[in-house]
């Protein structure tokens, strides 16, 4: 028996007509694999993705770079120095790419904790390349601490001999990284969806080549 379109339940009809539109739109949405790659795709796309990051540093003989629009992980137990080892590939990442920003974001330490931790790494980076053996001070994290925390004799626990390098240094720090915006470091809280879609507008409006979370 055939069925007149008067016959159809309007429910049936419905759905009917919901299970076409359904069938166009996956034919719509799956279009893109009917198309051939070409030279020109192969350029646009590749216009559009990162080089990678150099790290400036090696395994062995095979350099530690960071792929363009990769996920690398860095997996160890805690106070292995996972936050260590970012914040130096950070710093060198920076020095080595000067075109690029980085983003640091932290779910564990406040984004004050971090950038102390910053200053410490770049100071003392900074007094090895110029042959200076002395540390900061017995405690660099705490003496750093108390530097931003002291109205009065801020200096009090930096060591001797480096004082007025320290300040030199931090000065740098501050105006070559911090001031221009190369390195911006924020604590966050946000689920991993809102996370992504904030490095989505971050990539969308800055020069931003590394983000560390």
């Amino acid at each position: 028996m055939q069925l007149q379109k008067q016959d159809i339940q309007p429910g049936l009809k419905s759905n009917l007509n919901q299970d076409n539109n359904d069938n166009q739109g996956k034919a719509t949405q799956f279009e893109y694999l009917l198309a051939n790659n070409s030279e020109e795709k192969l350029i646009e796309e590749l216009t559009h993705l990162s080089p990678g990051i150099e790290t400036g540093y090696k395994i062995g003989d095979v350099e530690l770079n960071f792929p363009g629009g990769g996920l690398t992980i860095i997996a160890a137990p805690t106070s292995h120095g996972k936050t260590s080892a970012l914040i130096n590939f950070s710093l060198e990442a920076l020095q080595k790419n000067p075109d690029i920003c980085t983003y640091f974001f932290s779910y564990e330490e406040c984004s004050a904790s971090i950038l102390t931790s910053f200053i410490n790494t770049w100071i003392s980076k900074k007094l090895l390349e110029n042959n200076i053996n002395e540390p900061i001070s017995k405690n660099n994290r705490n003496s750093i601490d108390h530097y931003f925390r002291s109205e009065t004799d801020k200096e009090k626990y930096i060591t001797k001999n480096v004082k007025h390098l320290f300040e030199t240094y931090k000065k740098q720090f501050f105006e070559t990284l911090i001031n221009t915006g190369r390195l911006r470091i924020f604590y966050s809280d946000v689920r991993a969806e809102d996370l992504i879609e904030s490095i989505r507008f971050i990539k969308q409006n800055t020069n931003v080549g590394l983000v560390c979370i």
